[in-house]
């Protein structure tokens, strides 16, 4: 029956399977995940992104993100991710394929730190100072 097949494998988890958890369920993803974090040593590289800002509270961003080492670009705005952008963007940084992270149960070796630099305003920044 599979003679001509070379090779056989599970299927993939994919980010489908994580996107449709409750936010429960994937708190408790995360936490498992956080468990398995071996933080980076103190003379790590550090990463720095452009972006829209980032939620160093986010418990995934905590181990590597500072909030002396969030900025923006405009004094007058907050540093924090009111777009959405820049957390994933830096979820991203910081464990590159999430999805083998998640479903994986080995330990997580963290090479480097992360900065980030709002350059883009939040979305409605003009308008709530707009004189109209």
């Amino acid at each position: 029956m599979f003679g001509s097949v070379a090779e056989l494998r599970d299927a993939k988890v994919t980010a489908d399977f994580f996107a449709g958890l409750n936010l429960c369920e994937q708190s408790e993803w995360a936490i498992d995940l956080w468990r398995r974090l071996n933080f980076p040593p103190e003379e790590a590289p550090w990463v720095c992104l452009l972006d829209t800002g980032l939620d160093e509270q986010h418990p995934l961003s905590k181990p590597v993100a500072d909030t002396a080492n969030m900025h923006t670009n405009n004094p007058a705005w907050w540093t924090n991710d009111r777009e959405g952008q820049g957390t994933p963007m830096a979820g991203l940084a910081i464990y590159g394929d999430s999805i083998q992270q998640l479903s994986s149960s080995s330990a997580i070796d963290l090479s480097h730190g992360l900065e980030s630099v709002k350059i883009a305003p939040d979305p409605k920044f003009h308008q709530d100072r707009s004189p109209f």
